[in-house]
């Protein structure tokens, strides 16, 4: 699957990884979605998930190198990935935000999150990715929105982390 795009022309495909003997899924992509784009646009030589069907399906697949010539003819494509791209991030902001409010204790100013998860708990409980939980975690500190001292996470600014979550 590395250095390819695939277009889901027709039936479902779920993308999904193994963790300690689970499978965990991480989103269900229908006709019309594609998927395995990140790849094309980073160095990345691993990839983070499997894929499967969960019926018949058809699907376009586009390795990199013609992938490449296409978005040079067709600076368009580029656009539709990156506002996907940018969708999947936004609900994956949002997915994370809600869940650390929902696991806080109110402590007057400061809300402390209960548990001190790891990165790959949280992402279990999102269903995203360990490295997206930490991009979003690290830009929310970043922010000063939340705040992050060994494992624990306490938030600083609730409206804040709303709000950049789209959830006001």
């Amino acid at each position: 699957m590395i250095g390819k795009l695939f277009i889901i022309k027709s039936g479902a495909v779920k993308i999904y990884r193994h963790q300690e003997g689970r499978e965990i899924i991480l989103a269900i992509f229908n006709e019309g979605d594609f998927f395995g784009e990140m790849v094309l646009f980073g160095d990345e030589k691993v990839r983070s998930a499997s894929a499967n069907t969960l019926e018949k399906s058809t699907v376009y697949i586009i390795k990199k190198e013609h992938f490449l010539k296409l978005l040079n003819r067709n600076p368009a494509i580029f656009m539709k990935i990156l506002n996907t791209a940018l969708e999947r991030l936004r609900k994956a902001n949002e997915l994370i935000a809600n869940l650390l409010i929902r696991l806080t204790e109110d402590q007057g100013k400061d809300r402390v999150v209960g548990l001190k998860l790891t990165h790959n708990q949280m992402a279990d409980m999102t269903a995203t990715a360990r490295e997206t939980v930490t991009k979003i975690l690290s830009d929310m500190q970043n922010r000063g929105y939340i705040r992050i001292v060994n494992r624990q996470i306490s938030i600083h600014d609730l409206e804040g982390l709303k709000s950049s979550a789209g959830l006001e």
